[in-house]
């Protein structure tokens, strides 16, 4: 009975375990270096083809040559309670934003997080002096609406059903959840309209990281005909944190964008003790009551039966055989204390003496 008992509080525990887990509470600042490279020769090509100008900024970026240092990015992201939101900056360094009046990309991303991840409800960017653009994806409805400047000027409505990502949580969306080990598809929202990425697990990588090198695996992106942009990203072993990611703009920009890491982010917030108990989420705190209550019913049944057997039929019974097997039966052979027996006959002991009081 004891063994029984055990064995269903176990079983009880890892069930609430399994159904209860959420996201860890999160407050980080992740820093990052933008590098861009361009090829004139493939955007000149690409202009004169559609008989287009390049603008003043393509025009200044047309002189850089390799690999070179354009912008700080810093994005500052936050899990609480099952939400999440990540508001990420990007800052031309000192030349580049005096010349190019200070041009900044901002970018923001609010929703939910659940067993499966992320899911992007409001996503928002604005680049440099263009307007702000800003999908709201609303499950319920079954649809997502893009707008421009603010939410009172909607300018298209789509249907959508299912997880929805978005441009920035993206390089978020597998911290402390297991990467995929095949493709995966998302829908993804760029606050213009909804597309539809395949990410493909391949090798890792070592990156040096805070004087020691880092090992991360590689994903990217499938491209087709209509999309021709490249994605890749690299997520570290363990928390599976962003360590760096390049997009290939094709031959329609000639650039190509690299975002490192610069170091390992702190993480905090993380609450313990009743802490935790206070920000569980609704459901959580169900289970947990559920679980309670069910391992109540199961000690006090077990507790009967060793305490006051012949109050139960079923434990009469048994109660009956034993005492008649035991006494038709030889005397009982030493046992070991340190076997599973003798285990037993000492926590049945103990509850007897805990009844007897």
């Amino acid at each position: 009975m004891v063994s029984k008992i055990l064995c269903l509080i176990l079983g009880s525990a890892v069930a609430f375990q399994v159904f209860a887990q959420t996201p860890k509470d999160i407050a980080a600042s992740f820093e990052y270096e933008l590098r861009l490279s361009v090829d004139a020769a493939k955007r000149a090509a690409y202009l004169k083809k559609n008989n287009e100008e390049a603008s003043p900024y393509e025009k200044f970026f047309s002189v850089l040559t390799g690999s070179v240092q354009v912008a700080n990015v810093v994005d500052q992201v936050k899990f609480t309670g099952g939400t999440y939101q990540i508001t990420s900056v990007g800052n031309l360094i000192a030349g580049m934003s005096t010349a190019l009046g200070g041009q900044r990309l901002v970018r923001e991303s609010q929703g939910t997080i659940g067993p499966g991840g992320m899911l992007s409800l409001v996503y928002q960017e604005k680049r440099g002096n263009t307007d702000l653009l800003i999908s709201r994806y609303e499950p319920p409805k079954k649809a997502i609406t893009f707008f421009k400047t603010s939410f009172r000027n909607p300018v298209a409505n789509t249907p959508l059903e299912g997880q929805l990502i978005d441009l920035v949580n993206v390089s978020y969306q597998f911290i402390d959840r297991p990467l995929p080990t095949k493709p995966v598809t998302y829908q993804v929202s760029d606050a213009r309209s909804v597309k539809r990425y395949t990410l493909v697990p391949a090798e890792v990588w070592e990156f040096p990281i805070d004087g020691k090198k880092v090992k991360a695996q590689r994903f990217y992106k499938t491209t087709s005909k209509d999309d021709m942009a490249t994605f890749e990203i690299w997520f570290s072993e363990g928390r599976n944190i962003p360590l760096r990611s390049v997009i290939g703009l094709s031959d329609r920009y000639g650039a190509t964008i690299r975002v490192d890491l610069k170091k390992i982010p702190a993480f905090y917030s993380e609450s313990t003790g009743c802490e935790g108990l206070f920000s569980m989420s609704h459901g959580s705190f169900r289970i947990l009551i559920g679980v309670v209550l069910v391992l109540f019913v199961i000690l006090t049944l077990g507790f009967q039966s060793i305490c006051t057997p012949d109050k139960n039929p079923a434990s009469a019974a048994v109660s009956a055989y034993v005492e008649r097997t035991f006494t038709e039966s030889q005397a009982p052979k030493p046992v070991d204390p340190l076997s599973y027996d003798g285990l037993k006959k000492v926590i049945v002991r103990w509850v007897s003496a805990y009844c007897g009081r």
